[in-house]
């Protein structure tokens, strides 16, 4: 298991339900471009208002993270006909524990 002490966390505001899915649809171009580093990738849907996107990206170190960055820049990702609203923040581990039966 991979140890993420680095995660960079995009909160996506959409314009509609609608749009969200259409981000998660493109989404799925991430598996095919990310290859060369290792690192966790989630999307989750806010229950309460399905048009928040929450997209966590989960690095082993900052070398990986500045790789994925620049390997993604000019991949269109996000049609930009969806335009969502972003807030953006990297955060380091502070804390990490896990539960099992």
């Amino acid at each position: 298991m991979m140890t993420s002490p680095l995660a960079r966390i995009y909160v996506r505001n959409f314009k509609n339900a609608a749009d969200a899915k259409a981000f998660v649809e493109a989404a799925k171009v991430i598996e095919d471009r990310i290859s060369a580093v290792e690192l966790r990738y989630r999307l989750y849907q806010c229950a309460e208002d399905p048009a928040i996107i929450y997209e966590i990206w989960e690095y082993p170190d900052e070398d990986s993270m500045l790789w994925v960055q620049s390997s993604m820049e000019g991949a269109t990702v996000i049609p930009r006909t969806l335009d969502p609203t972003t807030k953006a923040v990297t955060a380091h581990l502070v804390r990490a524990f896990d539960f099992a039966e």
